[in-house]
């Protein structure tokens, strides 16, 4: 299987585009680590709210962490008004 073929099978059209909605800024780092080299995608992970992000080596890890991070730390805290969301990168 080529990493392109790999790549596209992380577009899941079953389950995502219903539970996508529920993750915040799930869509906007999706779109931002298209711009990533050697990230293959991200997908919704599990009953969520993980987010799954899979790429190949050589990918810059502090690359991906900076993108993932830069979406997440501009969003509003859902539960408490005044904060921003935290990123905790695994």
């Amino acid at each position: 299987m080529t990493q392109e073929v790999f790549a596209d099978l992380l577009d899941d059209v079953l389950h995502q585009p219903h539970r996508a909605h529920l993750l915040p800024g799930f869509e906007p780092v999706r779109e931002a680590l298209r711009a990533v080299p050697h990230v293959l995608g991200a997908c919704v992970s599990g009953a969520g709210p993980t987010v799954l992000i899979l790429a190949v080596d050589g990918v810059d890890s502090k690359a991906v962490e900076k993108v993932v991070c830069g979406v997440y730390e501009a969003l509003p805290h859902p539960e408490r008004p005044g904060e921003k969301v935290g990123c905790p990168v695994f």
